[in-house]
């Protein structure tokens, strides 16, 4: 269970702060959905991009000790293409430009999916995983993790959506 493990993720997490491959994030939902606002408001497409993800690690640990709410969120290298070939969907391109910078661990000290999954499938030494196709967006940042830990990498397949007899998405939460 994930809330087992929640010392491995934070671990990890902390490993990609020191090889500044994240950075730990202060800002609110609020000041967020302001960013978010603005940009819709000015008409162009919002890409998340803290102000601190250059803070020194040593400030943002002082705001940590001090009680500050954080997150640790990945940092992405600037204007850089993951190229990742899908046995199914091809090979595929995505400029790090036109991605969000994703929160790993959140607050509470539970990761996110991205995280855990590339935390958990390295240590339980997977070799093939099989997606819906809806998670192609996470394959750069998926990527870039394998990448940061010098994990190999598994086989990593998207698969089209399996649909109910209702016409709904199948899942393992319906039916």
């Amino acid at each position: 269970k994930q809330s087992e493990r929640l010392e491995i993720y934070k671990e990890y997490a902390e490993k990609l702060i020191d090889k500044g491959d994240a950075y730990y994030c202060f800002l609110s939902k609020e000041e967020i959905d302001a960013m978010r606002k603005k940009a819709q408001e000015e008409k162009r497409t919002f890409i998340f991009r803290s102000p601190y993800r250059d803070t020194p690690i040593n400030e943002s640990r002082e705001r940590i000790a001090k009680g500050d709410k954080y997150v640790i969120r990945q940092k992405l290298p600037d204007n850089y293409v993951v190229v990742f070939d899908d046995p199914v969907q091809g090979t595929m391109s995505f400029n790090t430009n036109d991605i969000d910078e994703t929160v790993l661990l959140k607050s509470d000290g539970f990761p996110t999916y991205h995280l855990a999954v590339v935390v958990d499938d390295h240590l339980m030494e997977v070799s093939h995983v099989f997606r819906g196709v809806e998670w192609l967006p996470s394959v750069p940042k998926h990527v870039l993790l394998y990448k940061s830990f010098d994990f190999t990498m598994p086989v990593i397949a998207h698969l089209p959506v399996i649909l109910d007899p209702d016409g709904g998405k199948l899942s393992k939460r319906k039916g």
